[in-house]
């Protein structure tokens, strides 16, 4: 399976034990989906901020905030009652900005990685969407100083939150090496493409694994 489509990866990722969002996969909307009930699967609250994709997207296209059941029906009006959507937990933003961390890899080699973080937007930290990357070391590189750390006029106090809360050694710009481990796991998994961009987020203290996508432009100047 094409593990770019959002329901194969969380299938691969059950498989692989890849710690990921609580999620469910809706295969076609019917009468017995409701917001409340996916809700308090996912977040334990009837009224839990959720997220829905559609399992084909890409480009951070086809993403929705879900936080009523009016808007759950705005997602399907979008994308169609026979759709494939993702519902997952909203993770938790450290600093109120959307963040993502994208790990480029080659089969299980990886070639860079950066932090996205986005300003201008309440779900999406992708850059074809707005977001702005901030270039991460991965082990074998050498560290990226303070003084070539470009923020793109980001609050730096809310990106220092976003690192510590990751784990990411902002003055040294350094990628978690739980993460680059994931990535590289992902990166291996047999499958049409060798080059892919995988995101994470971090719940808890950990890396979780949100998608993976073969156009994941590049992976910084390093």
């Amino acid at each position: 399976h094409d593990i770019s489509r959002k329901h194969h990866f969380f299938k691969m990722a059950n498989e692989l034990r890849i710690p990921v969002p609580k999620t469910i996969i809706i295969n076609g909307v019917t009468e017995d989906v409701h917001y409340e009930n996916l809700a308090q699967q996912l977040t334990g609250s009837s009224e839990g901020e959720i997220i829905m994709k559609l399992t084909s997207a890409s480009s951070g296209k086809k993403v929705y905030l879900v936080r009523s059941q009016g808007d759950l029906e705005y997602v399907v009006a979008q994308c169609g009652h026979y759709a494939i959507l993702v519902a997952q937990e909203r993770i938790p933003l450290p600093t109120g900005l959307p963040y993502s961390i994208r790990v480029v890899t080659w089969g299980n080699r990886v070639l860079g990685s950066e932090l996205l973080v986005n300003d201008k937007d309440e779900i999406h930290s992708n850059v074809a969407q707005g977001g702005k990357a901030i270039d991460l070391a991965v082990a074998r590189q050498p560290p990226r100083t303070e003084d070539s750390l470009a923020l793109h006029g980001l609050d730096r106090l809310k990106v220092e939150g976003i690192a510590e809360a990751c784990g990411i050694d902002l003055g040294r710009r350094r990628l978690p090496r739980q993460t680059e481990r994931l990535a590289k796991i992902i990166g291996g998994y047999s499958s049409n493409y060798l080059l892919r961009g995988t995101d994470f987020m971090y719940l808890d203290g950990r890396p979780v694994a949100l998608e993976t996508n073969t156009h994941p432009g590049p992976p910084g100047s390093g």
